[in-house]
């Protein structure tokens, strides 16, 4: 049997939110991007209707609109194409912050209550917490190059969470196949779009956040856990 036929938990897809339709259809959003190249080229409008499909569909995620989890693998070919445009850097770190799943919120707590500062521990084989974090890690999410970025997530100072009692976790990723650098398209838009750009952030309508990396892990394996009592998050290592 294949554990990854199901990776997201089925307890967690049903408090998923319904994807919501969007200006444009999936395959029109591919034939907008694949017209945008050459970058340095592309059309402004063309670029204007890309970037705001990409708000209504992602940049809306933590507010329970957009395309949910089960749709949100359907853009993989497009945040692939979006990373042809403008390539992304090298990254030998990739963080997200989280925090566990409400069906079992605070199951590292629970499973490892005596761990202390600097103990790490290697190849865990709990097969609760190996489901429960693969799980979270699993699929096309947005990571951070910046920890303390990923740290404000897990905390709650980013997404508005700090006051719910979940475990806090930061993953890392070694060395990640990142699919699209925001980063780096930040960095072109400035200089070649500069008034477009500050249109965007002036009303709060940028399609991604200045530091995210879109990396998709269609296997992730947990290597190791480790957990800071000064911030209560706990560190997972894993790779894909």
């Amino acid at each position: 049997m294949n554990r990854y036929a199901m990776p997201v938990d089925p307890r967690v897809l049903k408090k998923d939110f319904k994807t919501l339709k969007s200006t444009l259809t999936l395959e029109e959003l591919q034939t907008y991007i694949e017209n945008l190249s050459p970058f340095l080229k592309a059309n402004s409008y063309s670029l204007r209707i890309v970037n705001n499909a990409f708000w209504e569909l992602w940049k809306r995620i933590d507010s329970k609109k957009g395309i949910n989890l089960r749709d949100r693998e359907k853009l993989v070919p497009h945040f692939t194409l979006m990373g042809k445009l403008v390539r992304p850097k090298p990254l030998n770190l990739a963080y997200r912050g989280v925090r566990l799943s409400s069906y079992d919120p605070n199951l590292l707590s629970r499973t490892y209550p005596n761990i202390k500062k600097g103990e790490i521990i290697k190849n865990p084989q709990d097969p609760e917490v190996l489901a429960h974090l693969e799980s979270l890690a699993y699929g096309l999410r947005s990571w951070a190059g910046i920890k303390d970025t990923a740290v404000d997530w897990a905390l709650g100072v980013l997404g508005g969470s700090s006051t719910v009692k979940k475990d806090k976790v930061v993953f890392v990723c070694p060395n990640p196949n990142v699919l699209f650098d925001a980063t780096s398209y930040w960095e072109a838009h400035a200089r070649f779009k500069q008034e477009e750009f500050e249109i965007w952030e002036r009303y709060d309508k940028s399609p991604f956040d200045f530091d995210e990396k879109i990396i998709y892990l269609q296997n992730p394996k947990v290597k190791e856990i480790s957990f800071d009592p000064t911030t209560d998050i706990w560190y997972v290592t894993v790779s894909d």
